[in-house]
């Protein structure tokens, strides 16, 4: 799937207006993204889709960071101290 795919599935019928809002940026590199015509580098793809996430889940960015990190130490910790098969 495209980003350009990602976008228009995640904006459903939301206003362009309000999305540029949410993934801070202007309506004209909006739309270039959503046409396909202009791709956001890796960096800003990256922020772009962890504000799609938030907004989604109806949480602030910072607050569904912290979330997804704590989920991430937490699995991580299980793994480095599941008891070792022999």
């Amino acid at each position: 799937m495209t980003f350009a795919q990602e976008l228009k599935i995640w904006r459903g019928e939301m206003r362009q207006k309000n999305a540029c809002d949410i993934i801070g940026v202007s309506l004209p590199t909006l739309k270039s993204w959503e046409q396909g015509v202009n791709r956001p580098n890796e960096l800003t793809m990256c922020e772009a889709r962890w504000r799609m996430a938030a907004f989604k889940n109806g949480e602030p960015l910072q607050v569904y960071k912290a979330k997804y990190l704590a989920i991430i130490q937490q699995v991580s910790s299980e793994i480095i101290n599941r008891p070792k098969s022999t």
